[in-house]
């Protein structure tokens, strides 16, 4: 059997920056490097960036340590996992991206939209993220469909 070890970089889980997101090149050199460590292994099937910006994604310094990784053999593949339609639409602009995972739920319908059929056209692959929705949209769509009924408070 063939395991398919797939990973993120990007986000900063733990120390004095924990929960901002870094993208430079050095940081994500880094933290792959770690990642490689930690998980006993040669090489990663799939790193994907997590969370980048818009910006991030168009500046485009990072691809080049990703491509470069690559060619060494430390990674198979390289994506991004994104929030928005319009992240994963410019990420989409980069010929090295092999996947997009983008949020996408019975709430959330944009991407089938607006970014399948031009990930499609481009045969990048595409990850569904938070599949099953959040916490605060479930909560959001059992309030609309159960309203607060006051005899059960008194």
């Amino acid at each position: 059997h063939h395991v398919f070890i797939a990973t993120k970089g990007g986000n900063v889980m733990v120390g004095p920056n924990r929960g901002k997101r870094i993208f430079s090149p050095h940081y994500i050199d880094g933290v792959l490097h770690e990642s490689l460590k930690r998980l006993q292994t040669d090489y990663i099937d799939l790193y994907q960036l997590h969370n980048p910006t818009v910006e991030v994604i168009e500046r485009g310094e990072v691809w080049d340590v990703l491509e470069r990784r690559k060619k060494e053999g430390k990674i198979r593949h390289y994506a991004v996992s994104v929030k928005t339609v319009e992240e994963g639409l410019k990420a989409l602009e980069y010929p090295g991206i092999q996947s997009v995972q983008i949020i996408f739920n019975m709430f959330r319908h944009r991407p089938a939209e607006l970014f399948f059929p031009e990930a499609k056209r481009r045969r990048v692959g595409i990850l569904a993220r938070v599949p099953l929705a959040s916490k605060a949209e479930m909560r959001r769509a059992v309030e609309i469909a159960l309203p607060p009924r006051p005899e059960f408070y008194r």
